[in-house]
């Protein structure tokens, strides 16, 4: 019997442990300012500014989020397309990110 019991705590400790929590299975929220400083901010910046490589200053860029999400999708220039790289999800998500440059 005490067996048992103390197999029975051990199980129920690692399941606490786990980290494994019942929002595991919602879709985790795609930050755009996460992959603005993981993918841009070599040439970018991080305020968006920096210009390296002929990039673009993004507070003053006048391009539409249209123009901007084939601009990532395709490349332009020096910079890379990033189709394959990023999805379609996490382009648009840069691409709303980089409007809040502009207000900073």
């Amino acid at each position: 019997m005490f067996k048992v019991a103390v197999f029975s705590t051990i199980l129920l400790l690692l399941s606490a442990c786990s980290g494994n929590n019942s929002n595991s299975n919602s879709p985790k929220e795609i930050s755009g300012y996460e992959i603005f400083r993981m993918q841009c901010v070599a040439c970018h910046g991080q305020d968006g500014k920096l210009g390296l490589n002929g990039a673009q200053d993004l507070t003053q860029s006048t391009f539409t989020a249209e123009e901007r999400i084939e601009i990532l999708s395709n490349g332009k220039g020096v910079m890379p397309s990033f189709r394959g790289i990023l999805s379609q999800d996490e382009i648009k998500a840069v691409v709303d990110y980089t409007f809040k440059l502009k207000e900073e």
